[in-house]
Protein backbone atom coordinates (compact mmCIF):
# COMPACT_ATOMS: atom_id res chain seq x y z
CA UNK A 1 0.00 0.00 0.00
CA UNK A 2 1.18 3.50 -0.72
CA UNK A 3 0.53 6.75 1.13
CA UNK A 4 1.06 10.28 -0.10
CA UNK A 5 2.41 12.84 2.34
CA UNK A 6 2.63 16.60 2.24
CA UNK A 7 4.93 18.50 4.56
CA UNK A 8 4.59 21.85 6.27
CA UNK A 9 7.01 24.10 8.11
CA UNK A 10 7.42 23.53 11.81
CA UNK A 11 8.23 26.19 14.38
CA UNK A 12 11.95 25.38 14.37
CA UNK A 13 12.94 26.07 10.76
CA UNK A 14 12.34 22.51 9.60
CA UNK A 15 9.41 20.54 8.28
CA UNK A 16 6.88 18.12 9.67
CA UNK A 17 4.19 15.91 8.18
CA UNK A 18 1.29 18.11 7.16
CA UNK A 19 -1.24 15.62 5.80
CA UNK A 20 -1.37 11.98 4.76
CA UNK A 21 -3.50 10.85 1.80
CA UNK A 22 -4.43 7.44 0.45
CA UNK A 23 -4.19 8.58 -3.17
CA UNK A 24 -1.99 10.96 -5.11
CA UNK A 25 -4.83 12.86 -6.80
CA UNK A 26 -6.38 13.85 -3.47
CA UNK A 27 -3.01 15.12 -2.25
CA UNK A 28 -2.46 17.14 -5.42
CA UNK A 29 -5.96 18.66 -5.23
CA UNK A 30 -5.37 19.62 -1.61
CA UNK A 31 -2.10 21.37 -2.48
CA UNK A 32 -3.75 23.30 -5.31
CA UNK A 33 -6.67 24.38 -3.11
CA UNK A 34 -4.73 25.29 0.02
CA UNK A 35 -1.28 26.37 -1.12
CA UNK A 36 -1.80 27.74 -4.61
CA UNK A 37 -5.07 29.64 -4.25
CA UNK A 38 -4.42 33.24 -3.38
CA UNK A 39 -0.78 33.01 -4.48
CA UNK A 40 -0.17 35.38 -7.39
CA UNK A 41 2.54 33.14 -8.85
CA UNK A 42 -0.02 30.43 -9.65
CA UNK A 43 -2.79 32.69 -10.96
CA UNK A 44 -3.42 32.30 -14.68
CA UNK A 45 -1.75 28.90 -14.94
CA UNK A 46 -3.80 26.14 -16.52
CA UNK A 47 -4.80 23.01 -14.63
CA UNK A 48 -2.08 20.81 -16.12
CA UNK A 49 0.60 23.27 -14.99
CA UNK A 50 -0.87 23.39 -11.49
CA UNK A 51 -1.03 19.60 -11.27
CA UNK A 52 2.58 19.28 -12.43
CA UNK A 53 3.77 21.85 -9.90
CA UNK A 54 1.69 20.39 -7.04
CA UNK A 55 3.05 16.89 -7.73
CA UNK A 56 6.46 18.17 -6.63
CA UNK A 57 5.01 18.83 -3.16
CA UNK A 58 3.67 15.28 -2.71
CA UNK A 59 5.91 12.47 -1.48
CA UNK A 60 5.02 8.81 -2.04
CA UNK A 61 5.89 6.13 0.52
CA UNK A 62 5.29 2.39 0.65
CA UNK A 63 3.59 1.18 3.81
CA UNK A 64 3.63 -2.45 4.87
CA UNK A 65 0.22 -3.81 5.70
CA UNK A 66 -0.09 -6.26 8.49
Amino acid sequence: MKVYITYEKDGYGGTQVGRVFSNRDAAICWIIKTEFSGNAYYQGKDVSELVKEAANWVHEYDVNEG
